[in-house]
Parts: C-alpha cells; structure tokens; sequence
C-alpha cells in the first residue's frame, strides 16, 4: 500500500495546484470521455472549530507562520516533503500520510472554482480515481471545502480526502490519504487536525 498511497495523494496535490495557480477550471466541462455520476457536493456546514483539538497535538507551521496547524505527535514528518508539497507527514508503517501546501491563485480564481476544477479534472487524469462527495465548511476564520475520492488500483482500496483552505490570496491543501479500511478509524484525527486550522 505504501508506493500506492504516495503515488495518489502526489497525484491528486499536482492537479489541484496547477488548477489553482492556472485558473483552470473553465475546462472542466469540455467532453472526456463517458460521464460518470457526480457526487453530491453539500453546502457549507457548522465551523470545524467545535471540534476539540486534543492538547497534546504538536504545532506544525507553513508559509514562514502564515498557516499553522497541529497533529498528533507520532506522525513522523518527512525530511523531504516531495515535489508538491512543502509538508509531508507519515502516520503509520503503511505510509498513510498528511501532505501540507500553500498555492497562490490565479487572478478570479477562489474556493469553489478550484473544487468544480478538481472534482472534474483528478478522475479524467487517472480513471482509478471516483470522486466521492464534496462539503464546504469553515474552518481556522477561512471558507473551507473537503472533497472525497475513492481509489482503486492494483488491488489496493484507498480513500484520499483533501481539505482546501481559502485565505487571502492562498489557497492551503490539506491531503489525507489512507487505506479505504483504515480510513474510519483515522477519520476523527483527521477532523481535530482540520479544526486547529489557524491563520496569520
């Protein structure tokens, strides 16, 4: 699972910063093939700062201070956190993982025209990926917006969900990807790291 896990979570980061920095969601209704049923996008939900942030999570920062964060302890961060990312962090054996970037958008791009863009344009650049539901929140004083996908490749079941943050001018991702069977177990964690969410 380890090479897997690494692979898509890469993947679905690149795509999503060439579509923020590009301003590239104008193609995402050009024809690509069979259409495949589109998931249900939910509109925006309670802040994610009801949710408790354990106190013994280790502070993590990007972008000189700019955003700031906090996870458990035991995720190890990467010495190199990989070509999209400026963060990486390991959370168990099997490479499930946490990876961190901050992009700059284009001029009349924002939140949503980045998730239409991401939803539409990660399953067309690899078939094994299924775009499984998309919700917008708040979180850290920011506009806010997860989006699901279910992975599938050689055998392997994963589950990658992405959270993107709209500050400013910066758009900051959030790429949680793990084993589609260890993903529950996981999924609570991955909320009180979104919650403790801050910024400048």
């Amino acid at each position: 699972m380890r090479n897997a896990a690494t692979k898509y979570a890469v993947l679905v980061m690149g795509i999503t910063l060439v579509l923020a920095v590009s301003g590239g969601a104008g193609g995402c209704d050009q024809a690509g093939g069979a259409k495949q049923p589109k998931a249900a996008t939910q509109p925006a939900a309670a802040s994610a700062s009801a949710t408790a942030v354990p106190a013994e999570f280790k502070p993590h920062e990007v972008a000189s201070g700019e955003f700031r964060f906090k996870a458990p302890a035991a995720w190890k961060k990467a010495d190199k956190p990989g070509s999209t990312a400026v963060m990486t962090l390991f959370i168990d054996e099997q490479r499930s993982s946490l990876r961190v970037n901050a992009m700059e958008l284009a001029p009349g791009t924002g939140l949503q025209q980045t998730v239409a863009a991401s939803e539409a344009q990660i399953p067309k650049a690899n078939k094994n990926f299924k775009h499984a539901g998309t919700e917008y929140f708040q979180a850290g004083g920011a506009q806010a917006a997860r989006v699901m996908f279910d992975v599938t490749a050689r055998g392997q079941n994963l589950k990658v969900m992405q959270v993107l943050l709209s500050h400013g001018k910066k758009m900051y991702g959030l790429t949680f990807t793990a084993a589609a069977d260890k993903f529950p177990s996981l999924a609570a964690t991955f909320d009180q790291v979104v919650a403790s969410a801050e910024f400048e």
